[in-house]
């Protein structure tokens, strides 16, 4: 089975290292050593402008890849007085040291490149700009103390642009590019992300600009809870009101409501719908197998590194909001998880796969799909 899964990326190896902080499984000196070489494995000249691939067989720089390895470093080394950077800066030094000077300066080149003429930026200064790539950019800035780079009217302007409207402007939501004909949960809680990343560094930039009423992003939000197709009587959140719901979409759900980026006094209500909670959790152990996760409940969504962290993530969010304070899972599923992790690891590349290759972790109707 090993031939079709593919290889170790940044992404992955970013949301492997985001599961072993949250069950606190840090990785050994050499591991960590292996992923900063994995890492600048994959970086690339652009002219005076620089940045990661996703993996080897990705020929070109994108502002995915450039976040994750960001969000790598913060994760491998920033932790300082017991206390993790994620709502502090990374700052140079650690990107200066493991990287080198010349390639932060370059990626700094590239991701002001990526601001297009409408205000937005794109994945790679090629694609058409969205909000989803446009948040990374700002995080990413953000995080290199670079938010001089980003010009914020445009910025603002492109986004006032995906504003879309609903039943008699009582719902709003975000699409993520302008060719889009709807709004989605993600790019909504992308939106909200630059908001608050923009606010903390020039709040006043803010003051005179569209910014949506909050009940009526959430009212957006709440149009979007839908019911599983598993056991018992799961509910989570979709893209939109008429797909089906997924964990990525319930995380991105969770997140825009758990206080940090709308009114919590407006949001509160979904965390104390009862109802709500208990389907999102008969949800996520419909996605379970084998004490990791899938995107969704049908059946070809196996386990994979993204989906289990982003599980872990909403378990995370419900306890704390819950004010529940047992830990985030179980001894005996931490043990299942991290084994899982482990099997994704690539030791020839120090990267972390997507998906393991062991047929421990494949449903047997998806092995006989491929036989």
């Amino acid at each position: 089975m090993a031939g079709w899964v593919k290889p170790a990326s940044i992404d992955t190896t970013y949301f492997a290292l985001h599961i072993m902080k949250a069950l606190s499984y840090p990785p050994s000196e050499i591991v960590r050593s292996k992923i900063v070489d994995f890492m600048n494995s994959l970086y690339m000249e652009d002219g005076e402008a620089g940045g990661f691939r996703q993996a080897e067989a990705v020929k070109k720089i994108s502002v995915h890849a450039i976040h994750s390895a960001i969000g790598i470093l913060n994760l491998l080394y920033s932790e300082g007085n017991g206390k993790f950077k994620w709502d502090r800066p990374l700052g140079r030094e650690l990107p200066v040291k493991y990287l080198g000077k010349n390639k932060v300066e370059q990626i700094i080149n590239f991701l002001k490149r990526c601001q297009n003429d409408n205000g937005g930026f794109s994945e790679d200064a090629s694609n058409d700009p969205s909000i989803n790539a446009s948040t990374s950019v700002l995080w990413c800035l953000w995080h290199l103390e670079a938010l001089d780079k980003c010009n914020f009217e445009g910025l603002l302007g492109f986004m006032e642009k995906q504003v879309v409207e609903k039943d008699g402007n009582s719902v709003i939501g975000f699409r993520n590019q302008s060719k889009d004909r709807c709004a989605w949960i993600c790019a909504t809680y992308y939106a909200y992300r630059s908001f608050y990343t923009i606010k903390k560094h020039n709040e006043e930039v803010l003051r005179n600009r569209k910014i949506p009423d909050p009940q009526k992003v959430i009212n957006f939000i709440s149009s979007c809870i839908k019911s599983g197709e598993g056991k018992g009587e799961p509910k989570a959140f979709a893209a939109s009101a008429d797909l089906k719901p997924t964990i990525i979409h319930t995380k991105d759900a969770l997140s825009l409501v758990s206080g940090k980026y709308l009114d919590m006094e407006k949001a509160k209500g979904v965390f104390t719908d009862e109802s709500l909670v208990n389907g999102i959790e008969c949800f996520l152990a419909n996605c379970e197998y084998k004490g990791v996760y899938g995107f969704g409940e049908r059946k070809y969504y196996f386990p994979n590194i993204y989906a289990t962290q982003l599980a872990l993530d909403i378990k995370a969010m419900l306890k704390k909001n819950l004010g529940n304070k047992d830990d985030l899972v179980d001894s005996q599923q931490k043990k299942l998880i991290l084994e899982f992790v482990n099997s994704c690891y690539d030791q020839k590349s120090g990267g972390y796969r997507g998906y393991s290759n062991s047929p421990k972790y494949i449903p047997n109707d998806w092995i006989q799909k491929f036989n």
